[in-house]
């Protein structure tokens, strides 16, 4: 609710008109994301949950790989202990 008007203050001071390049992108991300959402509804569809939820939380380990290794962003001990308590009880081990 706050964000509204700071981007619309900010927006104000610094808008520039949007090139057709930009427009492009804008485009592809909402493709791109639109093409994500409707492969993730028709995999939980199918698929059962819980099986699914460490696919989906598998990203936050790409994410942090990508961080690392491309921006030089090592992530603290508390974002770390965050990260092993979200992807740690949903690991596939069986103990049979």
């Amino acid at each position: 609710m706050f964000s509204l008007p700071v981007a619309g203050v900010l927006a104000a001071n610094f808008w520039h008109p949007i090139t057709v390049v930009e427009l492009g992108l804008i485009a592809a991300s909402a493709l791109f994301i639109l093409g994500y959402h409707g492969c993730s509804v028709a995999a939980y569809r199918r698929a059962e949950t819980g099986r699914l939820g460490l696919i989906e939380y598998s990203g936050l380990v790409f994410v942090t790989l990508i961080g690392i290794t491309g921006f030089n962003e090592v992530p603290d001990l508390l974002t770390s202990l965050g990260i092993i308590l979200i992807i740690l009880p949903m690991m596939p081990l069986d103990f049979r």
